[in-house]
């Protein structure tokens, strides 16, 4: 059984190693090699993670909470695309995702 999953990426001004194409690659990579089939996407160009109102990162809030999301394992290269202080990207993955039955894991982080 093949599993559903969804990037979430976001861009920095600060950090042209992670655009949104350079973090998409990475993750599409993992994906294939796990042998996960890539459903959704959620992104932010340019966007503070100090700021949690970013218009992706809303949808992909409103997404964790819909049932019929059609996915359930979520890959992002590390904590700090989610949020800029890590703390807040696991409470994010405890609150949000855990409990709605969904997957996090980062590329560069091992998975636990």
């Amino acid at each position: 059984m093949s599993t559903k999953t969804a990037l979430y990426l976001r861009s920095s001004k600060d950090r042209s190693d992670v655009s949104l194409d350079a973090q998409r690659r990475q993750l599409q990579q993992l994906a294939t090699e796990r042998g996960y089939i890539l459903t959704a996407e959620f992104s932010d160009v340019v966007e503070s993670g100090k700021d949690d109102q970013r218009p992706g990162f809303q949808s992909l809030v409103a997404a964790v909470r819909d049932k019929r999301r059609g996915w359930d394992t979520l890959l992002i290269l590390d904590t700090s695309r989610l949020a800029r202080r890590r703390h807040l990207a696991l409470i994010f993955e405890e609150v949000e995702c855990r409990k709605h039955g969904i997957k996090v894991i980062y590329k560069s982080l091992p998975d636990s």
